[in-house]
């Protein structure tokens, strides 16, 4: 199953949070360019889950406040903006080979789209996650079948 990390990363104070997204083999195709306050990373965290699978692929500026991916260059490489998240952009890691051509940019957002439909979100440590203490403490039985 991908995975979509909140992890504590070598940044300075507070600002040393940062977001990867995981295939379901483990590799990373999504990498936050800056380091993030842990309330941001999570704020950013839900949006990418709940509104980045459906945000359309826009080439120029994307409307205001409205979800949507967008392809910035930058120097030879070029980085993803997703609209709700404006304290960061993202490195796309699977970049295509034709730098040049924003069809590229759109297929490449179309794989990172089809994992965060399927993600869960983790903490790296795990303990970092605000509600661990809740998840630890809940000794619920499970209804039904097991992954049901």
């Amino acid at each position: 199953m991908p995975v979509l990390e909140i992890s504590k990363t070598g940044g300075t104070g507070e600002r040393c949070w940062t977001l990867t997204l995981t295939t379901d083999d483990g590799r990373p195709i999504l990498r936050a360019t800056t380091p993030l306050v842990k309330g941001v990373a999570h704020d950013a965290a839900k949006a990418l889950i709940q509104k980045g699978p459906d945000a359309p692929f826009v080439e120029g500026n994307p409307a205001p406040g409205r979800p949507a991916w967008a392809a910035e260059k930058d120097d030879d490489s070029w980085l993803l903006r997703f609209t709700l998240v404006s304290e960061t952009r993202f490195d796309p890691l699977l970049k295509p080979e034709d730098l040049n051509d924003i069809k590229n940019a759109e297929h490449t957002v179309i794989g990172i789209r089809t994992n965060l439909r399927k993600a869960d979100v983790k903490w790296n440590p795990p303990e970092a996650d605000p509600a661990f203490a809740i998840k630890e403490a809940d000794l619920t039985e499970p209804l039904g079948y097991p992954g049901s």
